[in-house]
């Protein structure tokens, strides 16, 4: 059971680095790059409740496609997407908000709660219709303040 739900996001940076790869001629499948080389961003979507039962996460990845072996070893039932730099935007919060939150949530007492940082991509048409029609209280910590006022980044992650 999942009552009260707080969800942040975490960022970090991966490095990859190119590689001479050798293989012979007759190899059907040779080594592809499928991302950028450099630093590249990643963007984790994490919702956890008071208990500290944690919803699947979303990982977002500076790249045009997921690569399947950025995925093996990851969490049971975890979702993986891709954008330009790495970051949410309308669209991926739109899919955690709906095949996620809402999906996990689906069967508790309403109304529930759901903490997050004020991005606009979190306030979407979209996203704003789902949470009254499933009745999702939206708290909405002020922007860029994630430090000092999120709750996962100063007690879970912190």
């Amino acid at each position: 059971m999942l009552p009260t739900l707080a969800q942040a996001k975490t960022k970090g940076t991966m490095k990859f680095s190119r590689e001479l790869v050798l293989v012979p001629s007759d190899t059907k499948v040779k080594y592809e790059e499928n991302g950028g080389t450099g630093k590249s961003f990643t963007t984790a979507i994490i919702g956890v409740n008071a208990k500290g039962d944690i919803l699947p996460p979303l990982t977002v990845y500076a790249a045009k496609s997921v690569n399947h072996q950025w995925t093996e070893g990851g969490s049971p039932r975890s979702t993986y997407q891709c954008s330009k730099n790495g970051w949410i935007n309308d669209d991926i919060f739109g899919f955690w908000f709906l095949n996620v939150f809402v999906a996990e949530t689906i069967s508790l007492a309403r109304p529930v709660l759901l903490v997050l940082d004020g991005h606009r991509c979190h306030f979407t048409i979209q996203v704003i219709e789902a949470a009254k029609q499933h009745n999702i209280i939206i708290l909405c910590l002020p922007p860029h303040c994630t430090y000092g006022l999120q709750p996962l980044d100063l007690v879970t992650f912190g």
